[in-house]
């Protein structure tokens, strides 16, 4: 998945890095994110959709549950956002603490 897009990736500086650098911290801020994006998104069901992910997660496929919430996601586009922006701002805070920046 590619969802910190390149001027998120100019904004942290990472055109000092290597490429293999690079790529490395990108995948590890896309896992935060996705992460991030799954918790918030369930905390902001409804109780409809939250019934339907449920059972689609107890007796559906992968796909369906991956289908079921890339549309969830969809709909959201606001929770991955804020996602992303949280997980921005706390790589650069410790890139900083850490001397990186």
């Amino acid at each position: 998945m590619n969802i910190i897009p390149d001027t998120i990736k100019k904004e942290l500086d990472l055109e000092k890095c290597t490429p293999e650098q690079q790529q490395q911290l990108v995948a590890e801020l896309e896992d935060l994110v996705e992460h991030r994006v799954t918790a918030e998104l369930l905390d902001e069901l409804d109780t409809e959709s939250a019934e339907k992910l449920k059972k689609l997660m107890e007796s559906g496929s992968d796909e369906e549950v991956s289908a079921y919430f890339e549309q969830l996601v969809s709909k959201n586009k606001q929770v991955v956002a804020r996602a992303i922006t949280k997980t921005v701002q706390e790589f650069k805070q410790v890139s900083k603490t850490i001397g990186l920046s």
